[in-house]
C-alpha cells in the first residue's frame, strides 16, 4: 500500500520534518574515508566513533599512543593511516594528572621521531573540569581545529550517570553528532565490567557505545604482554596482536606466531555465537538454525554450544519475549 502524499496548491509536495534524511535509491553516497587499518583491515573511518575497552592496567594509554603515532605518521609496525589526511589529532585526558598527560605527549612525539611537539598534535587535560565543561570543550575545540581524529581517554567523565539510559544515550549521541558533521573519527576509551569473567563495557554507556562502535577494540594482560583483540566490528575483524612495553617505556608490537594465537575452540564458538545474534533477538529455533550456518556444525553441537554460550553468559533468554539476545544488548 502507498502512502498518499499530501500536495500544495501548485502541485508541489509538502514539506515536513525529516524529508532531508530520506535516502534514495539513486542517491551518489561515497563510502566513508579510511582513517586507520591494522594490516590492511580497515578499523576506523571518518565519520565514526569506537571504543577502547579493557581491565585496570591493561594498557589501554600506551594502545591511544600507538594509534595517535599512526595517524600523525601514517604507521607505527602493523597499524597505518591515510597517507592524504593532514587535519590535526585532537587528545582529550580526563582521567591522568597533568604530568602524566604531559609524558604521553611527550611519548607520542618520541613516537614519531620528534624531539619536539608535534604540530598537528593537540593534547588537553580535562581532569579538573566538570562534566558541563569538558563537553563545552571538546565540543569548541574541535570547532576550532577542525581535526581529522579524536581520541577522549575517559569517556565515562562526559557522563553523570555511565548506568542512566538516558544520560548515556546523550553522551553516545553526542560522539555521533561531533563525528559525522566534522566527518573525523572518534575513540573513546571505558573500563570493562570488574570481574575476570565479565568483559562488557561498564553500564549502560558501554552497551550503548559497543551497539554505535566501528570498532570495539578490548585489550587483555597476556603475562608481560597485552593482547588485541576485535571484541566486535562493522568491517572485517582483524588478527589478535601483541604489543609489550620496551625498555624506553615505549609500546613495542611483537612478531607472534599464528600458534600463539590460534583460536581454541571456545573461542571459535563464543565468536561464532555474537556473529549469529549480534544485536539481534531469535528465538531457540531460530538461533540454533542460524548457528549451525554460521558455526558448520550439526544440530547436536549447535544445542552444546548454545547451552555453553548461556553457561559463560555469552548470551541470555530474555524473561519478557523468550528471546536470546548476547549478553552485550542486556
Amino acid at each position: 500500500m502507498t502512502a498518499e502524499v499530501q500536495h500544495t496548491s501548485e502541485n508541489q509536495p509538502i514539506k515536513v520534518l525529516g524529508d532531508t534524511l530520506l535516502v534514495n535509491y539513486t542517491d551518489d553516497i561515497t563510502d566513508p574515508v579510511p582513517m586507520l587499518s591494522i594490516n590492511g583491515t580497515l578499523i576506523a573511518s571518518a565519520g565514526n566513533i569506537s571504543v577502547i575497552g579493557g581491565k585496570q592496567k591493561s594498557r589501554k594509554s600506551f594502545f591511544i599512543n600507538m594509534l595517535s603515532t599512526a595517524y600523525l605518521n601514517g604507521e607505527y609496525d602493523i597499524i597505518t593511516g591515510s597517507k592524504e589526511e593532514t587535519r590535526p589529532l585532537l587528545l582529550f585526558d580526563t582521567e591522568m594528572g597533568k604530568s602524566h598527560v604531559h609524558k604521553a605527549l611527550r611519548r607520542i612525539c618520541r613516537m614519531c621521531g620528534l624531539e619536539e611537539q608535534h604540530d598537528q598534535l593537540k593534547v588537553f587535560f580535562l581532569r579538573e573540569r566538570s562534566v558541563e565543561e569538558r563537553i563545552n570543550v571538546i565540543n569548541a575545540q574541535v570547532e576550532k581545529y577542525k581535526p581529522g581524529f579524536v581520541i577522549i581517554d575517559g569517556i565515562v567523565d562526559l557522563c553523570h550517570n555511565f548506568n542512566d539510559i538516558y544520560l548515556s544515550t546523550n553522551t553516545v549521541q553526542f560522539l555521533m553528532h561531533l563525528s559525522s558533521r566534522y566527518n573525523c573519527h572518534i575513540t573513546t576509551v571505558l573500563h570493562e565490567n570488574k570481574g575476570v569473567a565479565d568483559s562488557n563495557l561498564r553500564g549502560h554507556l558501554g552497551t550503548i557505545l559497543a551497539q554505535k562502535s566501528e570498532t570495539v577494540f578490548q585489550l587483555q594482560r597476556d603475562g608481560d604482554n597485552t593482547k588485541v583483540s576485535a571484541a566486535a566490528t562493522r568491517n572485517i575483524s582483524f588478527e589478535d596482536f601483541l604489543f609489550k612495553i620496551n625498555e624506553d617505556a615505549l609500546p613495542v608490537i611483537l612478531e607472534v606466531t599464528q600458534t600463539h594465537l590460534k583460536q581454541t575452540a571456545t573461542d571459535k564458538m563464543v565468536e561464532a555465537m555474537r556473529l549469529t545474534l549480534d544485536d539481534k533477538a531469535l528465538c531457540y529455533g531460530d538461533l540454533q538454525r542460524e548457528y549451525m550456518e554460521v558455526a558448520g556444525v550439526k544440530e547436536r553441537t549447535a544445542q552444546t554450544h548454545i547451552s555453553n554460550c548461556k553457561k559463560m553468559n555469552i548470551i541470555f533468554k530474555s524473561e519478557d519475549d523468550e528471546k536470546y539476545r548476547c549478553t552485550q544488548y542486556r
